[in-house]
């Protein structure tokens, strides 16, 4: 699943469970005591029913307005490579809403202002296969999910399974009965229950229980403390207060149980009072990317044992949606092979890292024989009743991870590799000595290389002076439609166009250092200073005859829905290379985020409400803006309630970064190194 589904957690992420609760599970899978539900790999979406026609969220921000409409949605997927599998889909979604029960319509209606149901969906679209190819297209109802908008922010409510009266109202109203053997015909279903195999005297049960009980871990025990005796001595190592040591375990539990960042312990007031080298201890292992890696470090072996276990449950087990299951199983372990030669006889300037890559996924898999279901994964419910939704997903990740990063291997990279490989076959036609490829298999590789999808690509551009979360926020929404986001920061020439903060100017190149530590370790993210005073120039140019770019490459002109930001490139859809496909900017413009709650409660505590740049203005002050961040990263350097509030704006562990890269403050006390890489 992906778009505005989030994420749903494997069973060894749940780390409120104890090895008890965690064993009886497995030990209830492995006697097929529980009946789990098919996970299926396709497109997600979600819609809603109104009075006044259908309603689509692809995203949080779509989510924000209660949906978008069916003009808006089809404009958003025009030129997009999954264009057929969303329109398709949904006119068969639209088709069935029409003969909704009168029960169904009521399960979409909510009693509280500002909420909205929506019915979590998969499309299954054989032209747009990811791993695994389904006899035809399908819509499958996932479940229904309650949203509600609370100072800008979206608050799940509550989620109807399969069994909820709410969802099942929906599903009896749109499915269909059974399959047809018309595989371009359209069909609709509700979840469906997978019938598992009892493996309990098979020996997985065994070797998953003896993995568990050689972390040394007792049933009483929860999984999180693992996390929490393994942190602990670290941190007194370092001379961490043993209170600030308990609220820092304290954020890093919430953060593993998925908890949002209004409701974590402020890194910032951890932080207060320690000296420089105590802080440094804090910023390792208390930002949330960091926390989650070390979280997944800890807890690995708990992961391999459970993985391996659900391999075990997997295996044999046959999709409701494939028919030739062992052609299918077959064609994976196929393309998985071939995936595993490319990589390894790729040689470019990253065949370092993707080695590295491809060695985990291939330790974690074990074989290619481990690829031997077609059911991706299974859900449960667990504990049962608790609406907490766990999934098993075997060697499905591990295939996924090395077929997908071999599609993106560059194509003359590939051919290079390919014909390398033939010049290094024997003249009868044997297999490839060095990589495994007959001759007969050619034309299928260089097939498979050019029917590749085109690449995405999104460009944002701005002053970025400095940059902050909405920006952020922006980059993670083109980061889901495109491969590559590409930050472009304005280089101005003129004076009126520079900004300052106190009696500092900000430059390009001070944005450009803080941009690399607010995105963190998103890998298809690059940044860049303009050529040209203004990135929008250098936005156009991107799409302009004589662009950089290969025929049929997606580019989208990146911009906020907010005050008309996406007008900007309003000619740029009539100026374009017809070689390109440039959506909408303004169909596909980001939803403009908003601070929290809890930042206004405080502005409003605070000496600065009211005298703030966006208060001067007229402004919404619960905006992102610039303006009001420097003036609270100026105001910060006397006083620690200013400091407090620019958090709000970089997260406040990033504030003292801030303030050095600047200027604000003197390298010596706040080291660039330290806090911002």
């Amino acid at each position: 699943m992906g778009g505005a589904a989030g994420h749903m957690a494997h069973l060894h992420e749940n780390t409120w469970l104890t090895f008890g609760e965690i064993k009886s599970f497995l030990t209830q899978v492995a006697s097929a005591e529980l009946t789990p539900i098919e996970k299926v790999d396709g497109q997600n979406i979600f819609f809603r029913w109104t009075p006044s026609g259908i309603m689509c969220a692809r995203n949080a921000g779509h989510m924000k307005k209660g949906g978008i409409d069916e003009s808006a949605y089809r404009a958003m997927w025009a030129g997009h490579p999954a264009e057929n599998a969303f329109i398709q889909g949904f006119e068969k979604i639209k088709a069935a809403l029409e003969n909704l029960s009168a029960e169904g319509q009521e399960a979409f209606k909510t009693s509280q202002p500002n909420s909205y149901r929506f019915c979590n969906t998969e499309i299954m679209f054989p032209e747009n296969a990811n791993l695994i190819n389904y006899d035809g297209n399908y819509i499958v109802l996932h479940n229904l999910k309650e949203v509600a908008i609370d100072g800008g922010k979206l608050i799940d409510v509550e989620v109807f399974n399969a069994g909820d009266k709410e969802f099942d109202a929906i599903v009896s109203s749109l499915s269909d009965v059974e399959k047809t053997a018309d595989a371009k015909e359209w069909q609709l279903f509700g979840p469906k229950f997978v019938e598992l195999n009892n493996i309990a005297d098979g020996g997985a049960l065994e070797t998953v229980s003896a993995a568990l009980d050689a972390t040394g871990y007792g049933d009483a025990d929860k999984l999180f403390n693992m996390v929490e005796d393994a942190i602990r001595p670290e941190l007194e190592a370092g001379n961490i207060p043993d209170d600030k040591i308990n609220i820092l375990i304290e954020r890093i539990r919430l953060i593993s149980e998925g908890a949002d960042s209004s409701e974590l312990p402020a890194i910032g007031e951890i932080k207060r009072g320690l000296n420089r080298d105590q802080k440094a201890v804090i910023t390792q292992y208390g930002s949330v990317q960091k926390a989650r890696n070390y979280i997944g470090a800890v807890t690995a072996p708990v992961a391999k044992a459970i993985s391996d276990f659900a391999i075990e449950v997997l295996r044999g087990l046959e999709s409701f949606f494939v028919t030739e299951n062992d052609e299918e199983i077959a064609r994976i372990q196929a393309s998985l092979q071939d995936s595993i030669a490319k990589l390894e006889a790729y040689e470019g300037d990253d065949s370092e890292k993707i080695g590295a890559m491809l060695e985990k996924q291939l330790e974690k898999l074990g074989a290619i024989e481990n690829i031997a279901s077609t059911i991706e994964g299974v859900i449960f419910e667990y504990p049962p009743g608790s609406k907490n939704l766990v999934k098993l997903t075997g060697s499905f990740a591990m295939a996924n991870q090395i077929i997908g990063r071999a599609a993106r291997l560059p194509s003359e990279d590939t051919a290079t590799a390919a014909t390398d490989t033939e010049a290094a076959t024997t003249d009868d036609g044997d297999v490839f000595e060095n990589f495994g490829y007959s001759l007969k298999d050619l034309d299928a590789i260089y097939e498979a290389i050019q029917s590749q999808s085109p690449r995405k690509v999104a460009i944002i551009g701005g002053a970025f002076k400095p940059p902050h979360l909405g920006h952020l926020a922006m980059v993670d929404h083109y980061s889901a439609l495109a491969d590559e986001v590409k930050i472009i920061i304005s280089n101005p020439a003129s004076a009126k166009s520079q900004r300052f903060c106190g009696n500092v100017c900000l430059t390009a190149d001070m944005s450009k250092s803080l941009w690399e530590a607010l995105v963190g370790g998103r890998s298809n993210v690059s940044i860049e200073v303009s050529s040209a005073p203004s990135p929008i120039t250098v936005a156009y140019d991107s799409v302009m005859p004589g662009h950089p770019y290969e025929p049929g490459t997606t580019i989208y002109l990146g911009a906020s829905d907010k005050d008309g930001d996406a007008n900007r490139f309003a000619g740029a859809l009539k100026k374009a290379d017809p070689d390109l496909n440039v959506p909408d900017p303004i169909l596909n413009a980001a939803p403009a985020a908003q601070l929290p709650s809890a930042y206004i409660t405080k502005l409003q505590a605070s000496p600065y409400d009211g005298k703030l740049p966006s208060h001067e203005k007229g402004k919404d002050p619960s905006d992102y803006s610039a303006s009001d961040l420097r003036f609270l990263l100026n105001a910060a350097t006397s006083d620690p309630i200013a400091k407090e509030l620019a958090g709000y704006f970089v997260g406040a562990q990033n504030v003292d970064a801030y303030m050095a890269a600047i200027g604000l403050v003197a390298e010596s006390r706040y080291s660039i190194k330290r806090y911002l890489l």
